[in-house]
């Protein structure tokens, strides 16, 4: 039999063991909610970040998914989206980046003579203050739903992104100034921004411009034949 003291010490180390077993299952709940259930939310934008839009439980695996419903699958709740119908475009780009702006020049080109749906995604050449700064703007005026005004804003004065630039052509197309302030200094957004460099890179980008076009991939190098391929695609 046990002595009354050891039986004390054996008593406290049970206890002890169902507490700290009980606080591993609790954390590790925590940890899980964290990682995978965590909400983002901005004037109205709220984002799963793990979930993309509208295929939380679908199998997203490229050799199952049709190509182009897969690249869909990235395009996400807070993605700044234009335009409608077909073929659905996602660009991957820099707003400091002057091989983006060829590409987006020749879009709007495209699209004043053919309307096609256009979703942005943040990916920058080079990871800078300027481009982090420019790819915030661009997600906070899609809060306020006039991304494709400044975007093109932005494209156009792409040799002076300052924060003075940024808030100047906000003013310009009519932002309502503190929301604009407001989301441009919330941590939600850049985390919002990192999402689109990590989606870039699982989707397997090594440089922007970069884009999905129904089910293609076209690369800087077959810009050329953009014209072409969204006739394809459409």
């Amino acid at each position: 039999m046990l002595k009354k003291k050891n039986k004390k010490i054996y008593y406290i180390l049970v206890a002890g063991s169902f507490f700290a077993l009980a606080g591993f299952f609790v954390v590790s709940g925590q940890i899980y909610n964290f990682l995978f259930s965590r909400q983002l939310v901005l004037s109205g934008v709220s984002e799963k970040i793990y979930a993309p839009r509208t295929m939380e439980q679908t199998n997203n695996d490229p050799l199952i998914t049709k190509a182009g419903d897969y690249y869909q699958s990235f395009v996400r709740n807070y993605t700044p989206v234009v335009g409608a119908g077909n073929p659905k475009v996602i660009f991957f780009g820099d707003f400091t980046d002057v091989a983006s702006k060829d590409v987006w020049q020749r879009l709007m080109a495209l699209k004043e003579k053919q309307d096609f749906t256009l979703a942005w995604k943040n990916f920058p050449s080079s990871v800078s203050d300027t481009a982090r700064q420019a790819g915030l703007a661009a997600l906070c005026a899609g809060v306020q739903n006039k991304f494709l005004d400044y975007a093109d804003l932005m494209f156009k004065n792409q040799d002076d992104l300052s924060a003075a630039t940024l808030r100047s052509l906000a003013k310009k197309i009519g932002l309502d100034a503190a929301i604009f302030d407001t989301c441009l200094s919330n941590e939600n957004m850049l985390q919002l921004w990192g999402q689109d460099l990590e989606d870039g890179q699982n989707l397997m980008i090594d440089q922007a411009p970069y884009l999905f076009i129904g089910n293609s991939r076209v690369e800087n190098g077959q810009m050329n034949e953009l014209e072409k391929i969204m006739e394809q695609e459409r």
